[in-house]
């Protein structure tokens, strides 16, 4: 949180934009066009933050004070539990991440039976409400998963991931966190809810940037 308010007092007039491996800016690229077309004058700031438990509950419970806005899954419980709001972008397909010499890497795209007897990484039950559909359904439809729960989307999940040989429940947008995993499609109709995380009466520059957005967002 130090390094998050240590960044954010450099730019006081900017929209100030949390960025973690977790939460990656990458969804700026999905805008239609580009800022300076969009949202003509204003200004942007990214504010790099170490995305531990600890450090999400306090910036999502907080923001609007060192950071204003943080893109990302916008699953209800995250926002209940940090009393922050969320404005949706889209629906994103729920993926499987593994590492590039796994047997099924090679694959476009997995049929669920394909995951039949393999380790698969998935969130702990009741910090996700989407994420434990996705897990009550391999416990009820794939018994033969290995299912080995992890506490929280970070960095070292995605490592151990790589380390183990495993799969990890993901999307698309965080293919960059590990090199040596590849994020496959599967043949399924979960998905996430992707947007941005807010202050619940956001500045009138932010309500205008995520207006933007939601007209914009591809």
């Amino acid at each position: 949180m130090e390094r998050a308010r240590s960044a954010a007092q450099h730019t006081t007039d900017a929209i100030r934009i949390g960025v973690s491996p977790t939460t990656p800016a990458s969804f700026i690229a999905r805008m239609r066009g580009s800022f300076a077309d969009i949202l003509p004058g204003m200004r942007f700031q990214f504010v790099p933050f170490d995305n531990t438990p600890e450090n999400a509950h306090e910036i999502l419970g907080h923001l609007g004070q060192n950071i204003d806005i943080v893109g990302g899954i916008v699953d209800e419980s995250i926002v209940e539990r940090n009393h922050c709001a969320a404005t949706i972008l889209a629906e994103v397909p729920v993926r499987l991440g593994m590492p590039f010499n796994h047997p099924l890497s090679m694959m476009d795209e997995l049929d669920p039976k394909d995951l039949d007897g393999q380790t698969i990484m998935t969130l702990r039950r009741d910090y996700m409400t989407e994420m434990d559909r996705v897990r009550d359904y391999l416990a009820r439809e794939h018994p033969s998963c290995h299912l080995q729960d992890f506490g929280f989307y970070d960095t070292e999940a995605f490592n151990a991931a790589e380390n183990q040989g495993a799969l990890i429940v993901a999307m698309d947008e965080w293919a960059s966190i590990n090199p040596l995993l590849r994020i496959v499609p599967v043949r399924w109709s979960f998905t996430l809810p992707f947007g941005i995380l807010h202050a619940p009466d956001p500045s009138p520059e932010v309500k205008t940037c995520l207006a933007a957005f939601k007209r914009n967002f591809r």
